[in-house]
């Protein structure tokens, strides 16, 4: 297996489709999870502009936390770049890609134990649940209920 430094419109695009979902959803709860996830990568929170500073925290802590696989993976010590938010609106299936390719992508030596990795990989797998039973052939389908 190879690492490498996922690019930056991977991580604007999972952020971007995580904002879209907290403005269509307008629950605190989302918010409240954008927050966590900040919380979870060692950022304090800017009450006075939650959003688009936590979208920046998380993304640099994303890109932080792929830069250390890729040097766990290679044996170097490359420091991460700077990231700053840029909305990169996609659909939710582009978004589950973006998401799986930096899981794949950061998941190196102790990456994987990382309360970011472990937030970012059950949002990957609460939004790949999403998309399936929004496909008609889901709710088509027949259940063991009536």
């Amino acid at each position: 297996m190879s690492s490498f430094l996922v690019d930056k419109s991977v991580i604007d695009r999972v952020l971007t489709f995580l904002e879209m979902e907290w403005v269509r959803s307008h629950k605190r709860g989302s918010l409240v999870q954008l927050c966590e996830l900040a919380l979870s990568a060692g950022h304090v929170i800017n009450p006075r502009d939650p959003i688009n500073v936590t979208l920046t925290q998380i993304g640099q802590a994303m890109w932080e936390l792929n830069s250390k696989a890729v040097n766990c993976r290679y044996d170097e010590t490359n420091p991460p770049p700077s990231y700053c938010y840029a909305a990169d609106p996609s659909n939710a299936i582009q978004a589950y890609k973006s998401l799986r390719c930096w899981l794949y992508q950061t998941g190196e030596g102790t990456c994987t134990e990382a309360p970011l990795y472990l937030s970012l990989s059950q949002l990957s797998n609460n939004l790949a649940h999403s998309i399936v039973t929004d496909l008609p052939e889901y709710k088509g389908a027949e259940g063991c209920w009536q």
